[in-house]
């Protein structure tokens, strides 16, 4: 997926620093574990659901991270080369793109049924429209 964004914004093969940054952050998140791990002896679902959910979650935040920063790159405001900015942005989205799902997750603990968690689903990645249009 972050190659397909790094595509789109023309970012040159050779910049696999950028796309090794944004995978690092998105599965190396110390936030991230502590939090679902913490969230896993509160909620009681099964960790498989509450991992689906998160992993949607995630998904849509590493678009999202990708996206922003691949923009910046592309109207060079930023630099492909400027790993930190890139870092320190990242690992901030992702810091609070978990606590904004946690209201949401914490609604999965009342609506375990397919449907509430397709709508928990639905509303989380709204929150991450909402962030994207508010960047702009």
């Amino acid at each position: 997926m972050i190659k397909g964004i790094a595509k789109i914004y023309e970012i040159p093969k050779d910049s696999c620093g950028i796309i090794n940054v944004l995978v690092e952050c998105g599965t190396t998140s110390v936030v991230a574990k502590t939090v679902l791990s913490g969230l896993k002896a509160v909620i009681p679902v099964a960790g498989s659901v509450l991992n689906a959910i998160v992993a949607a979650a995630f998904t849509a935040a590493i678009g999202e991270i990708s996206a922003y920063i691949m923009e910046k790159i592309y109207l060079g405001e930023k630099s492909a080369d400027d790993l930190d900015w890139a870092k320190q942005y990242a690992e901030s989205e992702f810091k609070n793109t978990i606590e904004s799902m946690l209201p949401f997750l914490k609604d999965l603990a009342e609506h375990a049924d397919l449907n509430d968690i397709k709508k928990i689903v639905k509303r989380i990645l709204k929150e991450f429209q909402k962030k994207g249009k508010k960047r702009d």
